[in-house]
């Protein structure tokens, strides 16, 4: 094999995608590197799925960019593969095609599943405040996002599920430094959330949120904590010892506009019934019979699954040059590093290929792809004046201010190429 004319496309500019490129690039110096987006911006899952108020989290980041300025990956946003160009022809146009476009649907539990009118994801929500310009229609009202409610419950005790009830309950004041969208954040909020129920079949020693996380929830002002099923046997459960501690500080009472989070671990959902415009929820605990909750939605925080239209979804076992990367690789597990472990297994998986010759390196590449020329196809520079734009848009304490149109998107991008074609 000769790398020098080794071409790679890889499908998806989040985590996974941007590390799958490190790597061929590593292992490959001369090969042709182009990575397709559908969004005319880049980075995925660290634009927008980590929590707005995480921004250290999103630092990578700074490591992503430098794919594009200095190791000459192209980035090829605002197409999409499967829409705009046809898998069949990606791979044809290319040696190796890397899928890397993650899970984009919330997984929903079927006890809730028939009930759509109640029932939101907790991605749904995290993009929304993230400034992702595609609203879940489980928000909208029409064309405009309607409150979540007064009284939540929340399934899941994960990290997603904690940055739910951070973000919900966290004082507007405390955001500073971020990029939340305050439009959205506060549509949701609506006028006032007072509680959210959070349940979760694990107890809390084997409750999947890191113990870091919890901690930084606790500190929260404005919340009132309870709790439900914490085993008399987890004394030495460093999140039993925290919540008792916090238990121990606050008032026996909540104070007047505090946000009641009530945990209920080893508890699920056995009916939901509505309820006029509310949701009656039994509920089972594991050690403690039966009891009833009434919400006015259920958000689900349990996990991601394929949308409807996913190209890992679609047979590509006709397709011997295509390969499955992150999460789409994962069934959703795992966070950010999470991610390059994989990127780096499936990178030396096609490596093996290769040298065994059991693929073939004489694909023509990313020119040979004529329908491109058809398309508003942003690039890296135009990409970077989208940002410019988004940072010199920030109102006070803010670190910018998130485009939530495409069409706007491509406005500022195209300003891009006239600057470069009246150069």
């Amino acid at each position: 094999m000769n790398p020098a004319i080794l071409k790679v496309a890889i499908v998806g500019s989040g985590p996974a995608g941007c590390y799958s490129a490190q790597f061929c690039r590593k292992k490959w110096p001369t090969a042709e590197i182009t990575i397709f987006e559908q969004l005319p911006v880049p980075y995925g899952l660290v634009r927008y799925g980590i929590a707005a108020d995480h921004q250290g989290a999103k630092a990578v980041i700074d490591q992503f960019d430098r794919l594009f300025q200095r190791e000459r990956v192209g980035f090829m946003g605002n197409v999409a593969v499967g829409r705009d160009i046809p898998l069949s022809s990606l791979s044809e146009a290319f040696d190796v095609v890397i899928i890397a476009t993650g899970l984009a649907a919330d997984v929903i539990p079927e006890v809730v599943s028939g009930l759509p009118g109640y029932i939101v994801g907790a991605g749904a929500v995290l993009k929304a405040v993230n400034g992702h310009p595609d609203l879940h229609e489980t928000l909208l009202d029409g064309t405009h996002i309607k409150p979540l409610g007064q009284r939540l419950a929340l399934i899941g005790n994960g990290n997603v599920a904690i940055d739910v009830i951070r973000v919900l309950c966290k004082p507007i004041a405390d955001f500073a430094g971020s990029d939340i969208d305050d439009t959205r954040l506060a549509s949701l909020r609506g006028e006032g959330i007072a509680s959210i129920e959070v349940l979760g079949r694990s107890p809390v020693s084997a409750a999947k949120f890191d113990y870091s996380m919890l901690h930084e929830l606790m500190e929260l002002p404005g919340i009132h904590l309870g709790v439900t099923g914490l085993e008399a046997d987890a004394e030495a459960c460093k999140a039993a010892v925290l919540i008792r501690s916090r238990l121990q500080q606050q008032s026996e009472r909540p104070n007047p506009g505090d946000i009641c989070v009530n945990f209920h671990f080893a508890a699920q959902i056995l009916t939901a019934t509505p309820e006029g415009a509310a949701l009656e929820l039994e509920i089972g605990h594991a050690n403690s019979g039966r009891s009833t909750l009434c919400v006015d939605q259920v958000i689900t925080a349990i996990g991601f699954n394929h949308a409807p239209s996913s190209l890992a979804s679609s047979d590509l076992s006709a397709l011997g040059n295509v390969f499955l990367a992150g999460w789409v690789n994962q069934q959703g597990k795992g966070a950010v590093a999470a991610n390059r472990k994989d990127a780096k297994s499936v990178v030396d998986s096609i490596a093996g290929f290769l040298e065994r010759d059991e693929l073939v390196v004489n694909s023509p590449g990313v020119g040979s792809l004529s329908m491109l020329a058809r398309l508003d196809v942003v690039d890296y520079a135009a990409w970077q004046e989208i940002e410019r734009y988004e940072v010199s848009r920030a109102k006070p304490g803010r670190c910018r201010a998130k485009m939530t149109d495409v069409n706007e998107m491509l406005e500022i991008a195209d300003r891009t190429s006239r600057t470069a074609h009246v150069a």
